[in-house]
């Protein structure tokens, strides 16, 4: 175990078992699609072990951009809440080459209960992978 795992929570250290990585520790990129889906499998996982927050709901709209393809939002919303509210916009982590619009939902479906907002994110095209327009 490298000595920065001795320092990590255990449950992290666990959940970065499913992940791979090189030698020194960092994300292994050299199969960045196997690494997606190991990641994806993993923050999947995840999410499953946890109970569905039913304060929330999740919302998946579609905007056109003038630009390119339509960008995918998923709007995670107070259930109990009427009409307009203030929305915080979310970019999940991953640096553009990991990561899915859907993996912190259980978080932040919490978060936008517990402040009376709607949160929206933004599927993101990942870096080395053309947008559906370029293609």
């Amino acid at each position: 175990m490298p000595v920065s795992r001795l320092l990590m929570d255990r449950e992290l250290s666990q959940a970065l078992d499913g992940v791979p990585m090189t030698p020194n520790g960092a994300f292994d990129l050299t199969d960045i699609p196997a690494t997606r889906a190991a990641f994806r499998a993993q923050a999947e996982s995840i999410a499953e072990s946890e109970p569905d927050d039913p304060s929330a709901i999740t919302e998946e709209h579609r905007v056109s951009r003038a630009d390119g393809p339509d960008v995918l939002v998923r709007l995670l919303r107070p259930a109990t809440a009427q009409g307009p509210l203030p929305v915080m916009l979310w970019f999940h982590g991953g640096g553009q080459v990991l990561g899915f619009a859907a993996q912190d939902d259980p978080w932040l479906k919490r978060l936008g209960s517990r402040l009376g907002c709607a949160v929206a994110v933004a599927a993101a095209a990942t870096a080395f992978q053309p947008s559906v327009g370029l293609r």
